[in-house]
């Protein structure tokens, strides 16, 4: 890599999100004018060939026309959309063939791909995991069985559990060595015995690809461990993946709840998935790196006019003497009409005249005239034109693979929950998605919003007039607080789609339904949860299988399954209700949370 081209860590280890998005991550919320134009850039980039066609008078006229009568646009935020419009065409003759911006900041998309072969090889491969997963279920009432809903692949199945996993003393060198059952490992019996035991495996060694310098595994873990000593419980268990220099990617260790040998096409497939979701990512690390300005700013005294005279600014002509206008006499109160309705601070006293206050706020911010601020001038950011390549460095993933299956008797799947993906354990930076299937299903979509913290609020008392310029609304937490949140817009989700984000989005599927109600349908789709590359985790490729059965050197489907499946054991050792974003995501087979 060229020094310009470099992965600046530094810059990385700053921005990257290391903790669920509610609990840590709040950006600068948009408002009502800057959502009107990102729709607007949006609407012009769904048309075929748009960056061919911004040079074109005729064209750039029928835009004008089409966003100035459907979103309402001023003529000042038309000329901003299309000098963005011309830098996002820059990004896009720059970057690989279909990969484009989508509606949402930092939301990196392909839907021209043009690879049916691969999509083919991972329908036919995971056909497999699918039969496999009906064998063992059926007949099984479950919430997948009511929902459609099912996790082929979990992370949350046989997680990585401080007081019950065993760890290797050295690192498996592939997937199948994973299956030996003669290989050394020791039960750390509390955390304490984690940082020790970790800490002998010397000839391991990370981050030799890694702009930035070497460091062993020992220290790594030990600094990752150490900010969670106060609630570590368990956490998902990332799988290693090498990106060479060519694109092609190797996967190093097995895939938590995905048998090596019984699924061995599938796992040579999903590395293929991988690779092609690389330059995606790349995008997102990029764009999370050099994070955008706000295209229109809320001020509220630029937004927000008077429509009457301050109410402190009554107190003070009341004080001095001044006769109140008449129009301004409702707002003195009568001492006993309120002497038993009012509390002290309800009525100010200022020389014997009682002035209601409570009245006299109302009526202002009542009286206000809010004006819709100005787009600023359009300016790229230090961005690179090109992503940064994070080829030749190793990455982490937890991996999962799920399917939503409707028929006519069922024909309707309900809206989601929001859902925040990993918490401080999992270092999740960013999320890879691949629809591999989706057939006759009416318009899908992924739905994402942002959260919001009242600290972004110069002045607390300006809450509702920022909340109401900026579509925020308020939510529960888990632990039932309030937070505040904006929806900032949604992916349509097509047959082959290559979805990648940054994990300081929450997101949910509203309800979608069968195109044709006469016949099944399905979204089938595999996730990758990608470690922040700066951390180097426990995975598996240091922790044995934890599925029964796994290291018996059996690979038939019904030992493979039942390992995989052993309901008893996946509910002795889940830990999913015990997450904080627990109930931000689907419900899945297991039924028990």
């Amino acid at each position: 890599m060229s020094s310009s081209d470099e992965f600046c860590i530094d810059e990385i280890n700053q921005m990257f999100p290391t903790k669920a998005l509610y609990e840590t991550h709040y950006f600068q919320p948009k408002t009502r004018v800057e959502m009107r134009m990102i729709k607007a850039s949006a609407l012009i980039r769904s048309a075929p060939e748009w960056a061919e066609q911004l040079n074109d008078e005729s064209k750039r006229q029928e835009w004008t026309t089409q966003v100035k009568d459907d979103l309402k646009l001023t003529d000042m935020e038309v000329v901003y959309v299309f000098r963005e419009l011309k830098y996002y065409a820059q990004l896009k003759a720059n970057g690989v063939d279909g990969e484009e911006l989508a509606a949402i900041d930092g939301v990196w998309i392909n839907n021209a791909t043009s690879d049916s072969d691969l999509a083919d090889e991972f329908k036919n491969n995971a056909a497999v995991l699918e039969n496999d997963f009906a064998q063992v279920h059926s007949g099984e009432a479950s919430a997948a069985s009511s929902t459609g809903f099912r996790a082929l692949v979990d992370p949350f199945m046989y997680p990585l559990m401080t007081k019950e996993s065993l760890i290797l003393t050295k690192p498996i060198g592939s997937p199948e060595d994973a299956l030996n059952p003669e290989l050394p490992r020791v039960k750390p019996e509390h955390l304490k015995d984690w940082h020790e035991t970790i800490n002998d495996i010397n000839e391991h060694k990370v981050n030799n690809g890694y702009i930035g310098g070497k460091r062993k595994l020992p220290r790594v873990i030990r600094q990752y461990l150490s900010g969670l000593l106060h609630e570590f419980y368990g956490c998902w268990l990332p799988t290693d993946f090498d990106v060479c220099e060519d694109g092609t990617v190797t996967i190093r260790s097995y895939i938590n709840n995905l048998h090596p040998t019984r699924y061995a096409a599938l796992y040579q497939t999903i590395s293929k998935v991988f690779a092609k979701l690389m330059p995606l990512l790349e995008q997102v690390a990029t764009d999370m790196i050099h994070l955008r300005a706000s295209r229109a700013v809320f001020d509220r005294d630029e937004c927000f006019a008077p429509g009457m005279l301050k109410p402190y600014a009554i107190v003070e002509m009341v004080r001095q003497g001044v006769p109140l206008p008449k129009e301004y006499h409702k707002f003195v109160a009568n001492s006993d009409a309120y002497a038993y309705e009012r509390s002290w601070h309800d009525i100010n006293i200022v020389k014997g005249v009682e002035l209601d206050m409570t009245e006299l706020f109302r009526a202002y911010e009542e009286a206000e005239v809010y004006t819709e601020p100005a787009p600023q001038h359009f300016c790229p950011s230090n961005r690179p034109i090109k992503s940064y390549s994070m080829r030749g460095l190793p990455l982490q993933a937890s991996v999962e693979i799920s399917s939503i299956n409707l028929i006519p008797e069922n024909p309707t799947h309900p809206e989601g929950e929001w859902q925040a993906v990993g918490r401080a354990e999992e270092r999740v930076f960013a999320v890879g998605l691949y629809f591999y299937d989706v057939e006759n299903i009416a318009s899908p979509k992924l739905k994402f919003r942002d959260p919001v913290s009242r600290s972004l609020f110069y002045d607390p008392n300006d809450f509702d007039d920022f909340c109401a310029s900026h579509d925020i609304v308020s939510v529960l937490d888990p632990y039932h607080s309030c937070i505040y949140t904006q929806e900032v817009g949604e992916v349509e989700i097509k047959n082959g789609s290559y979805v990648c984000y940054p994990n300081y989005y929450q997101t949910k599927m509203p309800l979608f339904e069968l195109a044709d109600p006469t016949r099944a349908g399905h979204v089938k789709y595999i996730a990758f949860n990608i470690v922040d590359p700066m951390y180097k985790l426990v995975s598996t490729e240091l922790v044995p299988p934890q599925q029964p059965g796994w290291t018996n050197a059996t690979s038939s489907p019904e030992a493979t399954a039942e390992a995989i499946t052993n309901m008893e054991h996946l509910k002795s050792s889940h830990f999913r209700s015990s997450r904080d974003e627990s109930r931000f995501r689907p419900k899945l087979h297991t039924g028990d949370y």
